[in-house]
């Protein structure tokens, strides 16, 4: 019997060594790694139990045995037990099994348990003399039967959802299940053959290489659990109904910082915070849930944490700078607590309000949001506004409209301004104010501005705009294309192509854009040479530098409407509504005023020497098709003192 000793032996080795090399690493605490260390332990109790009971220097008398023998018994069901609960992990079932199956699949275990209490009056399982030998009885075919139940319904479980599964985790769950069926059916055959625990002790090893891999759920440098391990553990506790807090820090200007100093230099100023995140909240969780978002899970049994005092701590801290070898430098973060449930009751949920942090810009202070402050449905209208703005740029699936411009000196409209439509059939008409920074931010500006300029330019040449008395279209320019170096050639190439004159164009500039400068003068200078004109667009919403009224050749200066609304209800903006017109014409620009849509508006503008008037007192933004009727209405008196009645039927018949 001595080589059934060193088996057992063999066995406990190699389980203490996956035990010690289990704790040693770093591993994400969600079920599957729990369930396998279940497994660890009740082989390792199994293999000493079996070594116990055929060791010759020790004899344990019929109380001493029948206790082993218990032992031995539970420990291999619960590894068995284990090992299914393990493959449905590894396949995704376990929400199932949870929610659904209420846990049918592990009927054999309690068979084995009654059998167990049989055993307590009847030798059923096995019979025990006074001397602490055993025998077998009829009854442990029962008890095999079931463990080879678990092993062959994990293997089903294996086959049918094997594509979910690597090569590496298939290939050694599938051995440990035949490597234990085979030795059991060895073991029944043989009684004698006792070399199952070793072999089973084998492919839990092999488990944790091939499945237990802690680099899937790391960021190895900065030693916190990442994205992946947030995702598991928190589904598991939602599913558990189970109560955990967290904090929620979204870190800004991480991406700036890693272009201009480095991911190394970047990285110490995050080891230098999950430090100080550490120190705060002993025996926490840290995860990093994207570059620049990281979660503290709270220590869900201390019962006394204060995540007020913890959110004030960390405010605290983050007015302080953060260092980097000799750098320093200050972080901008937004911070959230959310309890789950409360907050969220699936993972959905949680992730939603995480978006909506992950989603935000940086803020002149460090800001403190409340869930109930959060607009969770904004990240997921993002989302889909950037499908619809992808499959817009890829089908021109865009509409441009045009708002007419109206001169106060020839009594008519004189131009138009271009603006840019995105229709949904669900959404509707989705304004540009929200589409066009998510437009930026992708990176689809310049195919959207480049659309819309092509588009104007093909309608002025179609439509002979001049033989309306329309002598211009304004079109705006975002932020990113005044940053493009080939902005100057491209729209030049597409003028070109439709044969359009620089003066039929006029383009708008924010005070936004103008603020980059450089770029921007250098477009501006060969543009203006060519013939077109600029606007300043928005003047009053934004930085109302005047500086740029000198440096810039722009011919026309747009108010922007809200001053004009705030002036009809606050004498100190009547003022400065006044003072900003003198101004800009005692400068000989012109002026377009926005937002014009009463007789109120109109006569006090044209008091004021305004020479032109946008609103909708005159239009909103109407298509092309609609907006030519208009020119043809509004502007009769142009067209009878212009044109022939010959001419003036043919130009309607067009």
């Amino acid at each position: 019997m001595e080589h059934l000793v060193y088996y057992d032996i063999a066995a406990a080795f190699v389980l203490l060594t996956a035990l010690v090399a289990y704790h040693l690493r770093k591993y994400s605490d969600n079920f599957q790694s729990r369930v396998y260390r279940v497994m660890l332990y009740a082989l390792l109790v199994v293999s000493t139990s079996d070594f116990l009971l055929f060791w010759k220097e020790i004899t344990f008398g019929k109380t001493g045995t029948t206790v082993l023998l218990y032992i031995c018994i539970l420990g291999q069901v619960v590894a068995a037990a284990a090992y299914l609960l393990y493959i449905l992990c590894l396949t995704g079932r376990v929400e199932r099994f949870i929610r659904k199956e209420k846990g049918w699949l592990f009927v054999p275990a309690w068979i084995v348990i009654a059998l167990l209490v049989v055993q307590l009056f009847i030798p059923y399982l096995f019979k025990v003399g006074t001397d602490g030998s055993y025998q077998r009885q009829n009854g442990i075919m029962l008890f095999y039967l079931c463990m080879i139940y678990f092993y062959l319904m994990g293997e089903v479980f294996l086959v049918r959802f094997r594509k979910r599964l690597s090569f590496e985790v298939l290939f050694s769950t599938t051995v440990f299940a035949v490597v234990s069926v085979f030795t059991l059916v060895l073991h029944i055959a043989f009684p004698g053959f006792r070399f199952q625990f070793f072999g089973m002790a084998m492919c839990v090893l092999l488990y944790l290489i091939s499945s237990e891999r802690p680099q899937e759920y790391t960021v190895p440098e900065l030693e916190i659990m990442n994205r992946r391990a947030f995702l598991k553990e928190s589904e598991e506790r939602l599913l558990g109904s189970e109560r955990f807090p967290m904090l929620v820090i979204k870190v800004h200007n991480l991406k700036v910082m890693r272009q201009t100093l480095g991911n190394d230099s970047v990285n110490e100023f995050l080891k230098e915070m999950v430090a100080f995140f550490r120190k705060l909240i002993d025996n926490s969780r840290i995860y990093q849930f994207s570059q620049s978002v990281y979660v503290l899970a709270l220590d869900r049994k201390k019962k006394d944490i204060d995540s007020s005092l913890l959110i004030r701590q960390i405010l605290d801290r983050f007015e302080q700078p953060w260092h980097s070898g000799s750098v320093e430098t200050k972080f901008r973060i937004h911070i959230s607590s959310i309890v789950c449930p409360r907050d969220a009751n699936n993972l959905n949920g949680l992730i939603d309000y995480i978006q909506y942090m992950r989603s935000l810009s940086s803020e002149n202070g460090n800001v403190v949001l409340k869930t109930a402050e959060m607009d969770i449905d904004r990240p997921k209208r993002e989302l889909r506004i950037r499908k619809l703005l992808n499959d817009a740029v890829d089908h021109k699936g865009f509409e441009v409209f045009y708002q007419p411009i109206y001169s106060v000196t020839e009594n008519r409209i004189v131009s138009a301004e271009a603006l840019i439509r995105l229709k949904d059939q669900s959404m509707g008409y989705i304004s540009p104010e929200e589409f066009i920074p998510i437009a930026e931010k992708s990176g689809m500006i310049m195919q959207i501005g480049e659309f819309v300029f092509e588009t104007v330019c093909r309608f002025i040449q179609e439509k002979q705009l001049t033989d309306y008395g329309l002598q211009y279209i304004e079109i705006n320019l975002s932020v990113v294309q005044c940053m493009q170096e080939n902005l100057a050639e491209r729209l030049t190439e597409i003028m070109k192509k439709y044969h359009v004159a620089p003066a039929q164009i006029n383009l708008e500039i924010t005070e936004t854009a103008a603020a980059h400068s450089d770029m921007l003068e250098n477009n501006i200078k060969i543009l203006h040479k060519q013939g077109i004109e600029f606007s300043l667009d928005d003047y009053g919403s934004g930085y109302s530098n005047t500086d740029y009224l000198f440096r810039f050749p722009f011919r026309i200066v747009k108010i922007d409407k809200t001053i004009l609304w705030e002036a009809f209800k606050n004498e100190k903006a009547m003022i400065a509504l006044r003072n900003t017109i003198r101004m800009i014409k005692e400068l000989g620009l012109e002026i377009v005023v926005e937002g014009v849509e009463n007789q109120e508006y109109v006569d006090y503008l044209t008091e004021q020497h305004c020479d032109y008037l946008q609103g909708y007192f005159y239009s909103k933004p109407i298509p092309d098709r609609d907006f030519l009727e208009l020119l043809r209405r509004e502007n009769a008196q142009y067209y009878a003192e212009r044109f022939s009645k010959n001419e003036l039927s043919d130009i309607i018949t067009t």
